[in-house]
């Protein structure tokens, strides 16, 4: 091994390269001004909105664009970030976002070079969820730590990690299925509900039992109007840019819920998952990017999560044609898309228009679909 690579596959060279990025994206935030940290804002002044009784979900177009989407207790998580000055606040955010990043791989029971290559596969679609100073690196962090915690036996921080996933956004919860592949799953279930109940009530405090009720309630109506318009950088994206306006909507999510279910299903009843880790590592990729491509609300900052799971499904594949085909696909055209290699023309009337960032995953989605129930009994059973 050359001296060269040796030193791309030192943990500490890769950290620092982690951080650096996380240093570069600071600089440019501050250099195009308050525009380009806008989900920072609307993070940070989040919390004073709770302090001062205020609906957190409301437009406040003096302070930033948009909406706060995420639960009042993601306001608490906050803190040490809202509480320093908006340029310390937003350094330390982007440090962490990258070190977490790269710990929650570091922590994986797997060997060190798939560590490496994971380092280096989730490094620019984690470049993309900097710059767009997002939360979704640190739910894919949360995701691949749940499942390490699982496979340790740490039944608490399996627990703890989804929980506070899903404080973030809801739909990080989605790893707790990987509960009914372990044993004691049913305790690990109670220790989930503990820890959502106790996360939940952390504004309690804050606000007062009265407005702690009101201001869930404001969470819920925000998710139900944000469900209503967004259709999401997905499966129903893509099936849009082909046939706009003819998809229903209802119908994808019902159809992506069937593949959830029977998989799961399959794989619980007519699989040896709980003895073959191999599947399991495979069912944890199935998960990261199936909540992605059948996401209503989806976006480019948002493949962290999915691109974590191509990461995983890779290194566990068997490397045959098909699998470096659709694993060079997404590099090229879901982890390259946003970046200047391609023309502004390209990115701008192609890439963007038809959702190409979804459609690798889609493709790595439906082998990992085919691969799981071929795994089972059901599927040798059944008349192929």
């Amino acid at each position: 091994m050359s001296r060269f690579t040796r030193l791309f596959q030192n943990e500490k060279v890769i950290l620092a390269i982690y951080l650096l990025i996380a240093l570069i994206t600071y600089l440019q935030c501050l250099a195009l001004g308050k525009e380009s940290y806008n989900n920072f804002t609307i993070f940070r002044e989040a919390f004073f909105h709770l302090l001062n009784h205020q609906n957190l979900h409301l437009e406040y177009p003096e302070l930033y664009y948009d909406i706060f989407l995420y639960t009042p207790a993601f306001t608490i998580f906050f803190l040490p970030f809202s509480l320093p000055p908006v340029s310390v606040g937003l350094l330390l955010w982007l440090l962490f976002s990258a070190w977490f990043s790269f710990w929650a791989i570091q922590k994986l029971p797997i060997q060190q070079s798939y560590k490496v290559f994971m380092w280096w596969f989730c490094l620019l679609e984690l470049n993309t969820s900097l710059h767009n100073v997002q939360t979704n690196s640190s739910i894919a962090a949360l995701g691949l730590l749940t499942f390490g915690f699982l496979e340790r036996r740490l039944l608490f921080w399996a627990a703890l990690c989804p929980a506070i996933a899903f404080c973030i956004k809801g739909y990080g919860v989605i790893v707790v299925l990987l509960y009914l592949f372990y044993p004691q799953k049913i305790k690990t279930g109670i220790y989930f509900a503990l820890c959502l109940a106790g996360l939940m009530l952390l504004p309690l405090p804050f606000i007062g039992l009265t407005r702690w009720l009101e201001v869930y309630q404001e969470w819920y109506q925000c998710l139900q109007a944000d469900r209503k318009v967004n259709i999401g950088l997905g499966v129903m994206g893509v099936l849009n840019a082909f046939f706009p306006g003819k998809i229903n909507v209802a119908l994808i999510q019902i159809i992506s819920l069937v593949c959830l279910i029977v998989t799961t299903g399959a794989l619980y009843w007519f699989s040896a998952i709980a003895q073959q880790a191999r599947l399991r590592w495979q069912y944890l990729a199935y998960l990261l990017i199936w909540v992605i491509i059948f996401n209503h609300a989806a976006e480019s900052a948002s493949y962290i999560i999915a691109i974590s799971g191509v990461a995983i499904w890779y290194v566990f594949s068997d490397r045959t044609f098909i699998d470096k085909f659709w694993v060079y696909f997404v590099f090229f055209f879901s982890i390259l898309a946003p970046f200047d290699v391609y023309p502004s023309f390209i990115r701008s009337h192609f890439f963007g228009p038809y959702c190409i960032k979804a459609i690798g995953c889609i493709g790595v989605c439906c082998l990992l679909q085919f691969y799981l129930l071929k795994q089972t009994k059901l599927w040798h059973q059944a008349s192929f």
